[in-house]
């Protein structure tokens, strides 16, 4: 494999830090509101560990995984599986959200605060 570097449509700067004497960007990743709800809709019906955008969904579940909702086994694979919705869920219900609003399916605002509740954060985009 090859290094393309990055692309800010899903990377963007959030300032810089010094290593030494050299400036080192800080890169936060930018994740898909519709992607992560597709995959959250798909990835479940398909075989372990295969996901539909697992660009996207990384950032989450390494949330999840840091926020013991999570298994770590489970937390590296790109797929928004059955597990990662169970977790998901348990993230929706310690917000407060019940019923429908607490299915494991992402939305904007549970979205948003887990991509700020740990030390890997990351923003939403549409």
């Amino acid at each position: 494999m090859h290094y393309l570097g990055w692309t800010d449509a899903y990377y963007g700067s959030q300032g810089v830090v010094k290593i030494g004497s050299v400036p080192v960007p800080v890169v936060v990743p930018k994740v898909s509101l519709a992607n992560v709800i597709y995959a959250a809709e798909h990835d479940p019906s398909l075989p372990q560990g295969r996901g539909t955008h697992p660009i996207d969904v990384h950032p989450v579940e390494r949330a999840l995984v840091y926020l013991k909702y999570l298994a770590p086994s489970l937390g590296t694979d790109g797929a928004y599986g059955s597990s990662t919705v169970t977790a998901y869920s348990a993230w929706q219900r310690h917000l407060g959200f019940t019923g429908a609003d607490a299915n494991g399916i992402p939305g904007g605002n549970s979205l948003g605060r887990l991509g700020s509740a740990t030390p890997y954060k990351f923003t939403v985009i549409p």
